[in-house]
């Protein structure tokens, strides 16, 4: 900009004394700048900045000073170019006034530098509000949560409000009150046990449908969820009790499901054309009633 500012004072001194006839003889600063440019060949810049240069700039001493101050503006811009064209000369130079700039401000070191004896480590859960919700899995493999807070208590003689939106032939097969960090564990039709946590499934309003679960777990051809459970704790307390279609049960404690695997395990092994169909989490002091389709316990 500089340059090229005094490139267009340079052309007036040139011709000085039609610069400042015409200066004197235009209406206005707008004329006198549309004039300039005309006989000069200048920019609007270029213009502007030969009307605001004081008359006493225009003395012999003032051109010597214009010209040398033009020829050096010259001269640095095309050290720069020659810079910017040469990548070795760019970080010479930046390394100089590196050095430079060290030299004139440089202080000694105020902070220490010292060996990082432990890497912090994050989980998921740390960045996710822990926060109390429902969860709601149907028959046909779709799943959501809702924060609780969502629902309100209904007085008596009250409508209800819907909770899900369902396909035909689909219902609720669990409803449960986790919180968002919980782990939910899904029991297969053919016996293996999948997980994922409650903030991995998504989110949805009260009247959602929700997310197929086949989104977010491996499941195999003809392998659907019988039972989801959500888990806090996995103590040593209380286990879980299989029951397949047949009428074989099997105990295992909650603990042994407390490392999850991709792909999920086998939680029971089933006989040929046998199905699980429901799984309970019990403590060690309950008991089990196990009822059959005509009615018998």
């Amino acid at each position: 900009r500089k340059a090229h500012l005094l490139e267009g004072l340079r052309k007036a001194l040139g011709k000085i004394d039609k610069v400042i006839q015409i200066i004197r003889a235009s209406p206005d600063t707008r004329k006198a700048r549309e004039a300039l440019i005309k006989l000069l060949d200048l920019t609007k810049l270029q213009a502007q900045a030969i009307l605001e240069m004081r008359l006493q700039r225009l003395t012999g001493l003032e051109r010597e000073k214009i010209e040398k101050d033009y020829q050096l503006s010259v001269k640095k811009i095309e050290e720069m170019e020659e810079m910017l064209a040469h990548k070795e000369k760019l970080w010479a130079t930046i390394k100089k006034e590196l050095k430079e700039i060290k030299k004139k401000y440089g202080d000694k070191r105020r902070t220490k530098v010292e060996r990082k004896e432990k890497e912090l480590m994050f989980k998921p859960e740390d960045l996710i509000k822990k926060e109390e919700v429902v969860i709601t899995a149907t028959n046909k493999g779709y799943i959501k949560y809702t924060l609780l807070k969502a629902y309100r208590k209904q007085g008596r003689g009250g409508k209800g409000a819907r909770g899900i939106t369902v396909e035909k032939e689909d219902f609720v097969e669990d409803l449960l009150i986790a919180n968002t960090h919980s782990t939910l564990l899904f029991f297969t039709n053919l016996g293996k046990v999948h997980w994922t946590r409650v903030y991995d499934i998504p989110q949805k309003k009260r009247s959602a449908k929700g997310r197929a679960l086949v989104n977010f777990l491996s499941l195999g051809e003809n392998e659907r969820v019988t039972t989801t459970v959500a888990i806090d704790d996995f103590d040593a307390t209380r286990s879980f009790l299989m029951v397949t279609r047949k009428g074989v049960v099997k105990k295992t404690l909650l603990s042994a499901y407390s490392r999850p695997q991709k792909g999920g395990i086998i939680g029971i092994n089933l006989r040929k054309e046998d199905k699980l169909i429901k799984v309970l989490l019990v403590e060690e002091n309950q008991d089990a009633v196990l009822s059959t389709k005509q009615g018998k316990a």
